[in-house]
């Protein structure tokens, strides 16, 4: 069962997108062309990849988006059942923040998936909800990526599997840093 928690945030992996095509760009994440948004200025995807530095740069946001999206992940029933939830339970917990979803394929931009590693039998990962309260709302991509990318402040673990360990000062240590970085 998880825990009532509230967030005042919009949380991670739901419906809602971006405003602004440089919270797609900022994320990593590739949803096809980026429209010219006249109050920004910003330039369409196919403008930035004429700049080979941009193009390799967005290439390799795409690839890594890719590799993420072959997390191993529960269906929404699945995750429900396993933390013995209702799938409007499930839901919620998505939309305060407390769980990570992600889309079920690259061309899904919905949450319809859950990451498997947050899932510890019938609870969650011991922490997991205390590490998303730090981790901004750039999207699921950056938390996921957060999670699975390993970090020297946790001796080249990954986050995921250094909760698993019981490490969760050292992790949220690392998410402070982490985003305190991004965000400069």
């Amino acid at each position: 069962m998880l825990p009532e928690t509230t967030r005042r945030n919009q949380p991670y992996g739901t419906a809602s997108a971006p405003r602004h095509s440089l919270s797609l760009i900022r994320a990593g994440q590739s949803f096809g062309p980026l429209r010219r948004e006249e109050p920004f200025g910003l330039p369409s995807r196919a403008e930035l990849e004429k700049s080979p530095v941009l193009a390799r740069a967005l290439a390799r946001g795409d690839s890594r988006r890719r590799e993420l999206l072959q997390t191993p992940t529960l269906s929404l029933e699945e995750a429900a059942r396993r933390l013995e939830l209702s799938i409007d339970e499930l839901r919620t917990a998505i939309a305060q923040g407390r769980l990570l979803a992600i889309p079920a394929n690259d061309s899904s931009p919905s949450p319809t998936r859950i990451p498997s590693f947050q899932l510890v039998e019938s609870h969650l990962l011991p922490g997991l909800e205390q590490v998303l309260k730090l981790l901004p709302d750039y999207g699921w991509f950056d938390a996921l990526n957060f999670f699975n990318s390993p970090h020297e402040g946790l001796h080249g673990d990954t986050p995921a599997h250094a909760l698993t360990q019981g490490q969760l000062e050292p992790v949220l240590r690392c998410a402070r840093q982490h985003w305190q970085h991004l965000s400069t």
